[in-house]
């Protein structure tokens, strides 16, 4: 048997009734999520065990991310959805929660879809300048920005699993952005980003690695191959067997890891 194996238990969660809501609200967290996609050129076990090790700064931005940065004034960060996995980002899935204080900013809206032109705007087409205008308006200290972020969610949403599975809410935080149903969930999902400059990122913890329990073997075996895994060390080994969290060969990759960011967010 692999020195890995059996120990990654696979949790199942489900969502909460909507009675239970308003009493749950005032007890959300804010869990924030990175994924990868199968079409990233980097090895997505090296960019986990990065992610796992905060070191966000050794993992190169894409093109766009960079133009968007460039364009919006950022410097280089990691990003992060705020309680929502993207379903093109969900190959394998890394979740954490933000201490205090930290350095990030967040924004309800993705911030590469507003430079790309990406978002349904009022009028359609921004101007440059009314872009960065609308970012320097909705951009919240990540210590700062969870009771408007409950607020608008309990506001919006009949309970978090609406927000959390990229159903249309009843408005968009910012009113230029519109919201009808069939839109781009990236018009009200909320993005955290953390300039790579303050990484290590000490203030994120990471909760929990979500993947198949065939890329959990993969990367644990990968990982203990690594020849910059000391032998005897295994501290690094036993903390990312501790936070893998598995689906089933039958199982439904985005319900999974809807159920667990849902259960995660919201503490009963």
């Amino acid at each position: 048997m692999a020195r890995w194996e059996g120990v990654a238990s696979t949790h199942r969660h489900r969502c909460f009734p909507a009675d239970r809501w308003e009493a749950s609200v005032g007890a959300m967290t804010a869990v924030w999520v990175q994924g990868t996609r199968p079409s990233s050129s980097d090895d997505w076990r090296w960019v986990v065990r990065n992610r796992l090790a905060r070191r966000h700064d050794l993992i190169r931005s894409g093109a766009r991310t960079v133009d968007a940065e460039d364009g919006l004034g950022l410097p280089p960060c990691a990003y992060f959805y705020v309680g929502r996995c993207d379903p093109d980002y969900s190959s394998q899935v890394v979740t954490y929660q933000a201490a205090s204080p930290c350095p990030a900013s967040v924004s309800p809206f993705d911030t590469g879809g507003l430079f790309h032109g990406l978002l349904a705007t009022v009028p359609p087409t921004l101007s440059l300048d009314s872009k960065r205008q609308m970012l320097s308006d909705y951009s919240f200290d990540a210590d700062s920005y969870l009771d408007p972020f409950r607020a608008w969610v309990a506001s919006s949403f009949v309970s978090v699993c609406g927000y959390v599975e990229g159903e249309c809410p009843a408005a968009s935080f910012v009113p230029q952005i519109t919201c009808q149903r069939g839109d781009d969930p990236r018009n009200w999902t909320w993005e955290a980003r953390l300039p790579k400059a303050a990484c290590p990122a000490e203030h994120l913890a990471p909760q929990a690695v979500l993947l198949s329990e065939e890329d959990a073997a993969d990367y644990m075996t990968w990982l203990f191959d690594s020849p910059d895994l000391s032998v005897g060390d295994t501290a690094e080994a036993s903390v990312a067997l501790s936070l893998l969290r598995c689906w089933g060969e039958h199982e439904a990759r985005f319900d999974f890891i809807n159920h667990w960011i849902e259960a995660e967010m919201v503490t009963l």
